[in-house]
């Protein structure tokens, strides 16, 4: 297990995790979920890439609702940083899109839970 949680928390040159890249492709939300499940809220916080976009910034600027709730409600959501560039976090850019009610639906057209 140790193994796996050094692989996932180390960075590319932009200070990007696995979960950084995951957050921002909308058909990665199993990674995303593995990727929370295995993390110790005790021992590593996701912080911001060297843009200053968190893993959470990203799922929200890139209109991946889904990932951006399974962030949210997951139980190691605490490991999250919620920053983004220029002191925006990431409600500051969900207010900024124009998202309707389909965004909140999956591909099927159902509707997405919200936490």
């Amino acid at each position: 297990m140790k193994a796996v949680r050094k692989m996932l928390r180390m960075t590319n040159k932009n200070k990007e995790t696995a979960l950084h890249e995951a957050a921002r492709n909308e058909r990665s939300l199993g990674v995303v979920e593995a990727i929370m499940i295995h993390e110790d809220p005790n021992e590593f916080k996701y912080s911001a890439n060297n843009r200053g976009e968190s893993p959470l910034y990203l799922a929200v600027k890139s209109r991946n609702v889904e990932i951006a709730f399974e962030l949210l409600r997951h139980p190691n959501s605490q490991l999250l940083a919620y920053g983004g560039p220029t002191g925006k976090t990431a409600l500051h850019e969900a207010t900024m899109l124009d998202f309707g009610d389909e965004d909140f639906k999956d591909e099927a057209g159902n509707g997405v839970k919200q936490p």
